[in-house]
This record gives structure tokens, C-alpha cells and sequence, in this order.
């Protein structure tokens, strides 16, 4: 049977049967869950929720009491409190702003790349190859080491 299957079985969401496949509380047999080997290892491996109370990442079932609505809530209120804790901490980070900052660093490092053979072009005029070779990797050197050192110049000012 399918993790969604056995949800309906058991009367819970199927987001905790993944769950418990991951956890390794339950086992898939050839990809699927056997039901009566499941049954078993649910029994054996999960802790039930204090008197009927609802498990947190877990949705209300439907007609559940007030107290079992309200603890629900309040896992929830709970696992936000840690998570802006973890945030101000320094600990967990916006992805959109991680996103952006990379996004104008690369941004910013290409139009320093492409702007070097309009640079050096005049430099380049008559040298020899190695001599080309010589100041490219330099040039190259020097913005890459500029672009490196840039975040932390941004760290700095700010």
C-alpha cells in the first residue's frame, strides 16, 4: 500500500507517515508499506500523544476538541518562537536575501570581468604571448581577489 493509503488506515496525515519513513519508525517493503508489518512497527516505535492530544506537525482531526485544537496551536506558537529565536541568533538567514546578495555579487564580479579587455586592450598591443599571458593573469587575479574581498568591505560598512 501507499504512504497515503496507509494515512487514511490510520487516520492521520500522510505527511506523518512520510515522516515516520524517514525517521525510520516504519519500513517500506519493495517500495511500499505492508500494512500488518507497519501496524507493528508504528506500535513499537511511536510514542502516542498525551491523552488523544494531536501530535505537533500534525492537522487537528477533524471534530477535535477545543484542548486539542488549542495545544495544537500552541506547538505551532512554539516551533515559530524557535525559529525566530534561531534567527536572531544568526543562525538561520533569510533564502530570498541569500539569493539576492548572490545574484548582485556574480552580477557585479561579470561586469568587472567584462570590462577588462576594453581596459588592457592597449596594454595587450604589441606584446609577446607570454607577456599577454602575464597581465591577464594578473588582471584576472586582481578582480577575482577584489571580488573575494568585497562581501567583507560590504560586512564592514554596514
Amino acid at each position: 500500500m501507499y504512504p497515503v493509503d496507509y494515512a487514511t488506515h490510520r487516520g492521520i496525515s500522510r505527511q506523518a507517515v512520510y515522516k515516520a519513513i524517514a525517521e525510520g519508525r516504519i519500513q517500506l517493503v519493495q517500495g511500499k508499506i505492508d500494512r500488518a508489518i507497519a501496524d507493528r512497527e508504528w506500535a513499537e516505535n511511536s510514542a502516542p500523544p498525551a491523552a488523544g492530544e494531536p501530535s505537533p506537525g500534525e492537522a487537528a482531526p477533524a471534530g477535535a476538541s477545543y484542548n486539542q485544537v488549542r495545544t495544537l496551536h500552541q506547538a505551532y506558537r512554539a516551533q515559530l518562537a524557535r525559529l525566530d529565536y534561531e534567527e536572531r541568533a544568526g543562525r538561520l538567514v533569510d533564502a530570498e536575501a541569500v539569493r539576492t546578495a548572490a545574484f548582485e555579487e556574480a552580477r557585479w564580479l561579470r561586469e568587472k570581468l567584462m570590462a577588462l579587455p576594453a581596459r588592457i586592450s592597449s596594454l595587450l598591443a604589441m606584446k609577446s604571448r607570454a607577456e599577454c599571458a602575464r597581465i591577464l593573469t594578473l588582471e584576472l587575479r586582481r578582480a577575482l581577489e577584489e571580488a573575494a574581498a568585497a562581501p567583507v568591505k560590504k560586512a564592514k560598512a554596514s
